[in-house]
């Protein structure tokens, strides 16, 4: 879906798929808690995740079309930390309410949340046209899969890519998967400690997001943070793995550390979008997403199986990705000035 979606955002208006994509997700959350039937509960499910294929995609091409180069990776990162924002209400927070109110009642209460928030995009978000084509680019002359194999034969969107999807690791395996374990028997934590710690990555990640974006839009550089980030998650990760007399708090400092250095995966989607003429971008940033998907998957499946006969091995597995990112990003080239400078002219109508 990701990929359709990004093509369907090349040729369409924003707003329009960004509200389209809204009212799917919440016709199939609506589906999923007013129904009593297995069968149709999975529907609505499965018509509520094409919906959110529309979030991530909509709001970067939000991003490339209203600002210029020099702003985007903040305004990217600043994205991923809100949509972690709602990852984190959608648990503890729901689960208590929940217990308060009822599943079907917190469901129908996120749906009117999710109808304040269609109200406000039809109001203020401005109707985004698509920017004013070159005559020598003719991208309406160009067909659906010539634009692919533009997209695949682009290094850089394959780079970025598996950047972003070795810099995520950390995230998905410690923190989503195997973190609090490994924390209780490897360093002897207790439950609430390990889950305490865990915790810490995304913190981390939803400030250094904004952050390293930030700091990159000053500095006008991406190779070099992307580099130096891997690297220095690299040793962490090291020293996380390998020392076994740290404490909680020593514990705890490393695992936010984790988490503000993976914040430069962001730098990945800045590079895509940057690297690809403006007429394919949602297309190729498609792409490189379900590099991601597809990647994180894989590793999850890989470590899960390696990690009941062989912990330290499996934990590796970790260090050897992030190390990888980190000389993919050697190979990554920085934008070039006319890149950095690039402002598409946008038509907004009321």
């Amino acid at each position: 879906m990701l990929l359709l979606v990004g093509i369907l955002l090349d040729k369409y208006k924003t707003k329009n798929l960004l509200l389209f994509g809204f009212v799917i997700s919440i016709i199939g959350t609506l589906i999923f808690a007013s129904s009593s039937s297995f069968i149709i509960s999975v529907l609505g499910r499965v018509i509520a995740g094409f919906g959110h294929a529309f979030a991530l995609l909509s709001c970067f091409r939000v991003v490339v079309l209203l600002l210029p180069t020099l702003r985007q990776a903040s305004v990217m990162g600043l994205i991923i930390t809100i949509a972690l924002i709602g990852g984190f209400l959608a648990q503890t927070p729901t689960e208590y309410l929940s217990t308060l109110v009822g599943w079907r009642h917190t469901i129908y209460l996120q749906v009117s949340l999710g109808l304040v928030i269609f109200l406000l995009q039809v109001l203020f978000l401005p109707n985004i046209t698509q920017p004013k084509r070159t005559p020598a680019s003719h991208p309406g002359k160009t067909s659906i899969p010539k634009q692919l194999i533009k997209v695949c034969k682009n290094s850089q969107n394959w780079l970025s890519g598996l950047y972003i999807c070795f810099m995520s690791i950390p995230m998905m395996i410690l923190g989503a998967l195997w973190g609090e374990n490994y924390l209780t028997i490897n360093h002897g934590l207790s439950t609430s400690q390990a889950a305490f710690a865990t915790g810490m990555i995304f913190i981390g990640i939803m400030i250094g997001s904004p952050l390293v974006g930030f700091i990159s839009d000053f500095l006008n550089k991406r190779r070099l943070i992307m580099v130096c980030c891997a690297f220095l998650t690299f040793l962490t990760l090291l020293i996380t793995c390998f020392c076994n007399e740290l404490s909680f708090a020593a514990l705890v400092t490393l695992f936010l550390m984790i988490g503000l250095l993976s914040g430069a995966q962001v730098l990945g989607y800045s590079i895509v979008a940057e690297s690809n003429p403006i007429e394919i971008g949602s297309t190729a940033m498609g792409f490189s997403n379900i590099l991601i998907m597809a990647g994180v998957g894989t590793v999850q499946l890989i470590f899960s199986a390696i990690h009941g006969h062989n912990a330290n091995f499996s934990f590796s597995i970790i260090l050897i990705l992030v190390l990888g990112g980190g000389f993919l990003a050697f190979l990554i080239r920085d934008p070039t000035l006319t890149q950095l400078l690039r402002n598409p002219t946008i038509e907004s109508e009321s």
